[in-house]
């Protein structure tokens, strides 16, 4: 009997040991208090958060032992489940060490157990969460857009502020109709139609109309999301005024059309560039210039340049370049290009740089103008007006010859009247004046220095008659720079110096007399003011040109300098009228060369 109860002991004894190992190992804090509210077992988490004198209070009085602070809402949680032995559960946030802690208290008619532990990780996370649905109600509350939650039979759950105000519905009236009674495009079965592509693309976006209270048609841009909650199916739809970009979007495709259109019916090839991304954009006529179809990629900057005649190219690209780097907003020039269909051609090119706020182009629109016809319309006009500027300036010339040969023929009948009336009346008075000398010796000396003027007029009247008269319509160029230069040897210490190499050379009467003239012109210039040594002409016939020279080592002069008198403008005269041309060459000190060149 003994050996029974022994071992029932024992294994009492072994079973509680298991017991209490169980227990030790048990996480949560574990307090075992008796009817008398004395502590009989405190397990090692419970000692760890009681304190190091956790090991002295088993036997000691609960509400003695702990502060009162701490454990007001712990005795009377105690004492009601004692008193009702009923489970009690509560939480409490400890003043002492700052933390939170659930209590598990368990009655029986023999104590307490009291099971408690830190939840404070827990309750930052519900706190967190609750953080979050309050922040997410109030963006909700506060964003612009609309909201509506909603469920699979489309009644409306829950709105935000931003659909009432601009509804014009309350909260309670969206509350009381269904999605469908608020849409004005779509029907209930479209709307849950629109919902089957929520599955398997995680939200969808659609395009709607809303009705508002008084009666208006919104255009509305709709995103609706897919939720499950406790087991059933939400919706969550966000939308917002379109209608102002719907007004812009038809207006741009308006826009659009009259630019296509435009695109269409002009004749110049227009074009536009994005440069960063490189999209582009031309007209049929731009791709038919290109030997492309219309829908066919739009030729790059490359191609056009290739394109550029490549005498211009360098020029074209530069100036483009130029325009870029400082910033202007327009660009144009004009230039060759070799055209799919029509080879080369003259392009006028306008184009449009557009600048971002940082001053970087981002876009260039163009228009490039076949000018070839008007190219060759003002090339035609532009010779009509040459050949009719030709025409004036021969006819000019024309008259001044008809002018020169006038005072050619005036010249000649004053040399003729003076030779044949002055000179004779002059001989006359002399023959007289000689009779009278001859009747005694004081008139013979009284006469004597009057005849003697009347000699000299004589020779000089001569002289100049010989000047004006115009040598005859037969006589031969070459004897009559001859007979210049002749007078030149007899009158003057100037050694003369005479080429004439015109064989086979037809020359008019006008143009010999002329040249005769031009030469008797620089002959008497040579005679008064260039006082040289040397003097030479030179007359030679090159390919229908009549090429004169004449040289002297006089004096010499500066050519830019105004000079008074007009015998170099008598002789540039006559040349012009011809269609001649005449340069100069001297400088002071180193005489004169002076090249003629007549056409003949």
């Amino acid at each position: 009997m003994k050996n029974n109860q022994l071992q029932a002991e024992t294994a009492s004894y072994q079973s509680e040991e298991i017991y209490r190992s169980i227990i030790e190992r048990i996480t949560d804090s574990i307090i075992v208090l008796d009817k008398n509210w004395r502590f009989t077992y405190i397990n090692s988490s419970a000692g760890q958060n009681l304190g190091p004198s956790s090991a002295n209070l088993l036997g000691q009085f609960i509400w003695d032992e702990l502060p009162q602070a701490n454990t007001r809402q712990l005795r009377e949680a105690s004492e009601k489940a004692m008193a009702e032995q009923q489970y009690f559960y509560y939480e409490q946030f400890s003043n002492i060490y700052k933390v939170w802690f659930e209590y598990h208290i368990y009655p029986s008619p023999d104590g307490l157990t009291i099971i408690f532990r830190d939840i404070n990780a827990r309750k930052k996370r519900e706190e967190d969460a609750n953080k979050l649905a309050r922040r997410n109600e109030m963006i909700i509350d506060m964003m612009p857009d609309n909201f509506i939650f909603s469920d699979e039979e489309l009644n409306i759950l829950d709105v935000n502020p931003a659909i009432c105000r601009d509804s014009g519905f309350s909260r309670q009236e969206l509350l009381n109709i269904k999605i469908s009674d608020f849409d004005a495009k779509l029907s209930g079965e479209e709307i849950k139609e629109n919902r089957k592509n929520i599955s398997h693309t995680g939200n969808f976006l659609f395009d709607t109309k809303t009705k508002t209270k008084n009666g208006n048609i919104v255009d509305k841009e709709v995103t609706v999301t897919k939720m499950k909650i406790d087991g059933q199916t939400f919706y969550a739809s966000f939308s917002r005024d379109i209608s102002e970009s719907v007004k812009r979007e038809a207006e741009i495709k308006k826009s659009n059309e009259r630019f296509e259109l435009i695109g269409r019916t002009t004749q110049d090839a227009l074009w536009e560039v994005e440069i960063e991304t490189g999209n582009r954009w031309a007209n049929e006529m731009h791709q038919r210039m290109y030997g492309v179809k219309k829908f066919d990629a739009v030729p790059d900057s490359k191609e056009w340049e290739e394109r550029i005649h490549p005498e211009e190219r360098q020029r074209v690209i530069d100036s483009l370049d130029a325009a870029l780097k400082s910033g202007k907003d327009k660009w144009q020039e004009e230039y060759r290009f070799n055209a799919d269909n029509r080879g080369w051609i003259y392009i006028y090119d306008r184009t449009y740089i557009v600048y971002d706020e940082d001053e970087k182009a981002v876009r260039m629109l163009g228009s490039m103008m076949d000018i070839t016809d008007l190219k060759k319309a003002k090339e035609t006009l532009h010779s009509m007006e040459q050949e009719i500027l030709n025409q004036k300036v021969q006819e000019q010339k024309k008259l001044s010859r008809a002018i020169i040969n006038t005072q050619e023929k005036e010249r000649d009948h004053i040399g003729r009247e003076l030779h044949d009336n002055v000179n004779q009346i002059l001989a006359g008075a002399r023959l007289y004046l000689s009779m009278a000398g001859k009747q005694n010796e004081t008139t013979k000396e009284l006469v004597k220095y009057p005849m003697e003027l009347l000699d000299s007029s004589i020779d000089e009247i001569r002289l100049l008659t010989h000047k004006h008269a115009t040598p005859k319509r037969d006589v031969d160029l070459k004897e009559l720079v001859q007979t210049l230069l002749d007078h030149l040897d007899k009158t003057t210490n100037i050694k003369t110096n005479f080429v004439y190499k015109v064989a086979g050379k037809i020359i008019g009467d006008d143009l010999k007399i002329n040249i005769y003239r031009i030469l008797q012109e620089q002959i008497n210039n040579i005679t008064k003011h260039a006082a040289p040594k040397n003097a030479g002409i030179s007359i030679l016939a090159d390919n229908d040109i009549i090429k004169i020279m004449i040289k002297d080592d006089g004096k010499g002069f500066d050519v830019n300098q105004k000079r008074e008198g007009i015998g170099f403008s008598n002789m540039s005269n006559r040349i012009d009228s011809f269609n001649g041309e005449m340069v100069i060459k001297s400088t002071p000190g180193k005489g004169c060369d002076i090249q003629i060149k007549i056409p003949y």
